[in-house]
């Protein structure tokens, strides 16, 4: 997967709403919403609101809208860990701020007992930085409401996991015309301008 031409890429997008911010601190999913493309055309979809087995707190759901009543029936996120694993299979991960996702993400397979994630993973938000630069906010909402695309549903996991996917099908032909086509040149100049950015942040 690491040198296969971004293309021919199946590519799942997904989002996590949270219980907090802090996964090793015991803030767990809640819902979680992610889509499946094939050659850029979409091919399945997969959400869930999740019960975090723990209380929600009014500041989580003052911005997602997710309320410990609401996850009280769901399953908890060990239940629905089969059909996400095979939803995923095969394919490289996208999310907008993927680090913080992907925090989730691994925290609860590995309160399930599964390893981590071992495929690419996409950073929507640091395409987004490094291909429309100079905006004045880069959260989620501001962006897509600069650049023009809809967002239904901000702050709930399916309406971001849609717009991240916008996002990423719009950028993808413009690092390919930049030259860059493979998996493995994109998670490098992803992690080049990374780095650069925690330096700059540390002087």
């Amino acid at each position: 997967m690491l040198d296969s031409l971004i293309d021919a890429l199946d590519i799942v997008v997904f989002d996590v709403e949270t219980t907090g911010l802090e996964p090793e601190r015991g803030h767990r999913v809640c819902e979680i919403g992610a889509i499946r493309y094939g050659k850029g055309v979409e091919t399945g979809r997969l959400h869930s609101l999740v019960n975090p087995e723990r209380f929600i707190p009014v500041e989580a759901s003052a911005i997602n809208g997710i309320t410990t009543d609401m996850t009280a029936s769901a399953p908890a996120f060990g239940q629905i860990l089969p059909s996400l694993l095979d939803f995923m299979k095969d394919a490289a991960l996208a999310a907008y701020n993927a680090p913080f996702d992907m925090g989730f993400l691994n925290m609860e397979l590995l309160r399930a007992g599964v390893p981590p994630v071992s495929v690419p993973v996409f950073d929507v938000l640091w395409m987004t930085r490094r291909l429309s630069p100079g905006l004045d906010r880069y959260s989620l909402p501001n962006v897509t409401a600069r650049l023009g695309i809809l967002h239904r549903r901000a702050h709930r996991a399916m309406g971001d996991a849609e717009a991240a996917a916008t996002l990423l099908l719009r950028f993808l032909p413009e690092f390919r015309r930049q030259g860059i086509e493979t998996t493995t040149h994109l998670l490098e100049e992803q992690m080049r301008d990374r780095a650069a950015r925690i330096h700059r942040g540390s002087r």
